[in-house]
């Protein structure tokens, strides 16, 4: 038995090193992924979203840097694609929730991605691999009889009470409303979903009806829905209307009859396609919101019918909103009409204005997200033209032009305009002017216009640099000053203000701060020298933290600045303690005596020197006076001779 075990394991180890193992390595590991993969599913049917497969790390921020195939991805929310590896760095562009990215390099903590033909880097954690729909796939197929698809009551429009009201519903949202039925989603995703439907409906509506990949996953009830549509599909208006606020039926028209009026579907005079039924009276009714019940006749070769099966009617649920007239007379409605009251002239205005990102810098690429709200509860807005210039050209577009079309609008509705523009790298100012004007027509064809002026904040990039403090080279004793001196730079274009240094000891009981140093306001480029005092007030080591304060022009204190530093203090030394100098061990240095005067030398000779020279001049005198007398006495007798 034992040799039969060593003999396994000896086999075991040769295949483990055997070029065939090596070459079924991969094999095995495909089938722990699908082995893995098999394990994310939940009970129910539900799966977890696959996490990313990581590649082998080069460095912790750094992205793979070997060999690697690309591969698709998608974003988990709005994030920025950077410039470099950190959030600080620029943002070349904002990827939206969903949105497809291809991975160039794969990190930890960084992936080298391509978005819209850019290069950049985008964080690992904000990725998935599989794509985001509008909801978890839905269990196909609801059966029950009797539905009723609605249209949320935010796409209501509004009718006046005695005026006439022209009920005119586009087909893009009877669609809509049917694939969140047949599909079980909520209200929330009507938007969503309608936008995709509006964008493709000459499509959708075409014969057969082509479905596009963008709404792929709502291909069965998309089908069935246009394929009756185009059909003849027919929706009868009921006369018996619930009021949502009294929770009551009612008939809010003149006509009566549990059938007031029918549509198919019509293709109006700007080429959409809507279900008109016409026009009718609106009676005098409380205000409020109203639902009208539009049942929908079905074949018996209906392709909804034979996709829900059992479902014997549908009924669309569409809102509408009943305003009181201030006077006696008639009102607006979708349609118009002869009324006593004009109809509310078309507006539109820029109910709101944001930057994605919320804070953009000068020099950076951002969009400026406009919401623009058609003011009119009646008529719908076409043909729009909306130009913006910025003061300064501070703001440039990145397409190009500065103007942009928008086919419509509808009475009441939003839309949201985007701007995709570059702020100027030399901007000094924290905002900028921007000008918005629109030239659109009324439904009548009629030439409007409108224009706002709006604000766009832009922030300065804001760059301040501290030089390396510069601290004393000699010992520092203990009760000294410690000076020190650092140098401020303003890097940056904008003014810097209120510039503030100190130096701040972590041990204040033994470290005294001297003042601090007040610079003031800094002009672009200009650079100043703090100088900085600290008195230790015993030994030992210390640490201290140098800060630079300042503040924006609006007076925004910004984020302190620190520069740390260290230095050791000696201990003073005490010349006063008799143990530590003895003064009895100290010798004297000789001191050499000065030599001596000649009064000194003179006044030292005995007596009998200075009677000895006084003899000698005594006797050179007699002789000097002997010689002369003889020469005298030599002359006279000369002369007497001659």
């Amino acid at each position: 038995m034992k040799y039969r075990q060593a003999l396994i394991f000896l086999m075991a180890a040769l295949l483990a090193f055997s070029p065939l193992a090596a070459a079924a390595e991969p094999a095995q590991q495909a089938a722990i992924a699908q082995v893995d993969e098999v394990n994310e599913v939940e009970e129910g049917g539900q799966t977890q979203e696959p996490t990313p497969t990581p590649a082998p790390e080069t460095g912790e921020d750094e992205p793979e840097t070997g060999d690697q195939q690309t591969q698709v991805m998608y974003a988990k929310k709005d994030i920025n694609l950077y410039k470099a590896q950190k959030t600080s760095s620029k943002v070349l562009d904002r990827i939206k929730k969903g949105d497809e990215i291809t991975i160039l390099r794969y990190g930890k903590n960084w992936c080298q991605a391509q978005y819209l033909g850019q290069d950049g880097y985008v964080r690992t954690t904000n990725l998935r691999e599989t794509p985001i729909g509008p909801t978890p796939e839905p269990t196909p197929g609801p059966s029950s009889a009797n539905r009723e698809p609605s249209v949320p009551a935010a796409r209501a429009a509004t009718y006046y009470t005695k005026g006439e009201a022209a009920i005119s519903v586009p087909a893009a949202e009877v669609i809509t409303a049917f694939v969140l039925d047949y599909e079980g989603l909520g209200e929330g995703y009507f938007t969503q979903v309608f936008s995709l439907v509006n964008a493709n409906i000459d499509a959708l509506l075409s014969y057969p009806p082509q479905i596009p990949a963008s709404l792929s996953k709502y291909e069965d009830v998309l089908t069935a829905v246009c394929q009756d549509m185009t059909g003849g599909l027919t929706l009868e208006l009921s006369g018996s209307q619930l009021n949502s606020g009294k929770a009551k039926s009612t008939n809010i028209f003149t006509q009566t009859g549990s059938v007031i009026g029918a549509a198919a579907l019509t293709t109006n005079e700007d080429g959409s396609q809507v279900l008109n039924f016409g026009t009718f009276t609106v009676k005098n009714v409380d205000k409020g919101t109203y639902y009208l019940q539009m049942p929908v006749k079905l074949s018996t070769a209906s392709s909804l019918k034979a996709l829900y099966a059992d479902a014997e009617t549908f009924t669309l649920i569409y809102p509408v909103k009943i305003a009181k007239m201030s006077t006696g007379g008639g009102g607006g409605g979708g349609g118009g009409g002869s009324s006593s009251k004009p109809l509310p002239v078309a507006r539109l205005i820029v109910e709101d204005v944001h930057t994605e990102p919320e804070s953009p810098q000068a020099g950076d690429v951002f969009d400026i997200v406009l919401t623009l709200r058609n003011t009119s509860e009646s008529q719908y807005l076409r043909n729009m033209q909306i130009t913006y210039t910025a003061e300064d050209d501070a703001l440039t577009p990145t397409s190009g032009t500065n103007t942009e079309y928008i086919e419509r609008i509808d009475a009441g509705s939003n839309y949201v305009l985007r701007l995709n523009v570059k702020a100027k790298p030399d901007l000094e100012v924290g905002s900028v002017k921007l000008d918005v004007s629109a030239d659109f027509q009324d439904k009548e064809l009629n030439a409007l216009t409108a224009s706002q002026s709006l604000v766009i904040p832009v922030k300065q990039v804001q760059r301040i640099q501290l030089d390396e403090p510069k601290l004393p080279t000699s010992t520092v004793i203990a009760g000294d000053s410690y000076e020190i001196e650092m140098g401020v730079f303003n890097l940056g274009k904008t003014m810097l203000y209120n510039v503030t240094v100190k130096a701040v000891p972590e041990d204040p009981e033994s470290v005294s701060a001297g003042s601090s140093y007040y610079i003031g306001n800094m002009d672009p480029g200009s650079s100043k020298t703090a100088e900085l005092e600290l008195i230790p007030l015993t030994s030992g080591s210390f640490n201290a933290n140098i800060e630079v304060t300042y503040e924006t022009v609006d007076g925004q204190q910004q984020p302190v600045l620190t520069t740390p530093i260290s230095f050791t203090v000696e201990e003073e030394e005490d010349y006063s303690n008799s143990d530590s100098f003895d003064y009895n061990s100290y010798e004297a240095e000789p001191v050499e005596p000065e030599p001596p005067t000649v009064t000194e030398v003179l006044a030292m000779l005995p007596w009998q020197i200075y009677l000895l020279a006084g003899g000698v001049v005594l006797m050179l005198v007699v002789w000097l006076g002997l010689a002369l007398r003889r020469r005298r006495l030599r002359a006279l007798e000369d002369d007497e001779m001659d």
